[in-house]
């Protein structure tokens, strides 16, 4: 009886090592988190932060593959087994761990995961977004690798990621699995980060007191033009060619990023980076009614009662008919579509811009 008391006493025990599971969300910084980790990972270990090699994909920064492992239900006896292992060789006490691709685990994959890395503590760290921001994000990135072609107001009316940003939903399975006192809630804004960025926020969250090398100030991945997203937007609705952008990711962003650069180049008067795409302020209040009873909980139990409501909101741009026809034409131009030089209505330019992009994106990605 005695034997197993110690036996189950030393298997519930922790080892002292803390793993820190930045878990996202998406367009929070995670890219440039994992660059930085990834690219000062010896310096970091001198710091006692330890960026763990196992998990991650052949040369890859992020631990997607772990993630991905989890998210299928596949067994990641194996993975887990290396970072074990990797954990037990080193002399560091804080482990970092990151993929975006972790907020969309279920309440088996996380009971999973703990069981997995049981018995060091496991640390939630999660970057929230207000949600405004965090779905204009998301909108401008599903236009520019061609994977959305509606209004942003339409969009919100069948996504599903407008539901998947009620945050304190989204944290409870994690809480019920590791306890409160094991998040950690950061707002992504600049006046709530330490040091005004995500990396500086990141290293004092895994307890890291002097940053190794200079941290980036700029984003890893930069939003195109708003006024770029709302003409692709026109543009995407009449592309004959379906792009797999998981597997031709750089190809499928390519004319959103000459788009962005013409733009921003012969249109500078223009609001370029604008991070709203609402058409009203009653779309805007509408919008934020949605989620304020569970951001009301989310203050209370993640944020000391810090209010998770953005202060400020700005209308999205509007182009007038002789602003849309101008960058369209600038873009024929861009792109040595040959025109028979007569003046073209909008659809005629889109569709003419479309049917070339179409062909150039079916010429590189089936070769």
């Amino acid at each position: 009886m005695l034997d197993k008391l110690i036996s189950k006493w030393t298997r519930n025990r922790s080892t002292g090592k803390t793993i820190y599971l930045h878990a996202g969300i998406s367009k929070t910084g995670t890219t440039a988190i994992q660059k930085y980790f990834h690219v000062n990972a010896e310096h970091l270990r001198t710091q006692g932060i330890h960026y763990l090699s196992s998990g991650r994909a052949e040369r890859g920064e992020s631990h997607h593959l772990l993630a991905r492992t989890y998210k299928r239900d596949d067994r990641a006896d194996q993975l887990v087994a290396e970072i074990q292992e990797e954990i037990a060789l080193s002399e560091c006490q804080a482990f970092v761990i990151s993929s975006e691709m972790f907020e969309y685990l279920g309440s088996r994959q996380i009971r999973q995961l703990k069981d997995d890395f049981h018995p060091h503590e496991v640390v939630l760290v999660l970057y929230l977004r207000y949600q405004d921001q965090a779905l204009s994000s998301m909108y401008n990135e599903l236009v520019k690798k061609h994977a959305c072609s509606t209004t942003f107001s339409k969009h919100l009316e069948v996504t599903p990621r407008k539901a998947l940003l009620q945050y304190s939903k989204m944290l409870k399975p994690w809480e019920q699995e590791f306890g409160v006192g094991n998040i950690r809630v950061r707002i992504f804004d600049r006046e709530r980060l330490v040091g005004g960025n995500v990396v500086s926020d990141m290293l004092s969250v895994v307890g890291c007191e002097s940053a190794p090398s200079d941290i980036p100030v700029s984003a890893a991945n930069k939003s195109v033009s708003a006024v770029a997203i709302r003409v692709l937007a026109l543009i995407n609705q009449h592309l004959d060619y379906q792009v797999d952008h998981s597997a031709n990711y750089g190809e499928a962003c390519r004319l959103a990023l000459r788009l962005d650069g013409l733009v921003r180049r012969e249109f500078p008067l223009l609001e370029h980076d604008c991070n709203s795409y609402f058409d009203s302020d009653q779309e805007y209040k509408d919008f934020l009614a949605f989620y304020r009873a569970d951001n009301a909980v989310l203050s209370q139990r993640y944020l000391s009662g810090k209010s998770m409501v953005p202060g400020s909101y700005r209308p999205a741009e509007v182009l007038s008919d002789e602003q849309l026809v101008s960058i369209l034409r600038e873009l024929v131009d861009e792109l040595g579509i040959p025109t028979q030089g007569a003046s073209m209505a909008t659809i005629e330019l889109v569709k003419l811009i479309a049917v070339f992009w179409s062909e150039k994106l079916r010429n590189a990605c089936e070769q």
